[in-house]
């Protein structure tokens, strides 16, 4: 699965995109433990759906908690029931909302 981070994201995480074998698993946590071994940080994510809300936890010396949007193949994840193959797009939305 390809991996893309979008936005001021990507300086925070060193990277634009990576590659992380998923082998179609539809566990977000199993797939967030996989992107936080490619960079070597630890990076965990956070779904709020009773208010609609995604949040990306980056542990580095102090925990940093960012609101983003997270895309599957093109379609938010609070819309889906499970994670496909394809491609995975983590957006940090301009003006933080």
């Amino acid at each position: 699965m390809l991996v893309k981070f979008v936005g001021s994201i990507k300086y925070l995480l060193g990277k634009s995109s990576i590659e992380v074998d998923f082998k179609g698993q539809n566990d977000l946590n199993y797939l967030f433990k996989k992107i936080s071994k490619k960079l070597n940080k630890e990076v965990l994510i956070k779904i709020d759906k009773e208010n609609k809300k995604t949040f990306l936890i980056i542990n580095d010396t102090q925990p940093i908690k960012l609101s983003v949007v997270i895309l599957n193949n093109g379609e938010n994840i609070l819309r889906k029931n499970k994670i496909e193959n394809g491609e995975l797009a983590i957006i940090l939305p301009v003006g933080g909302g």
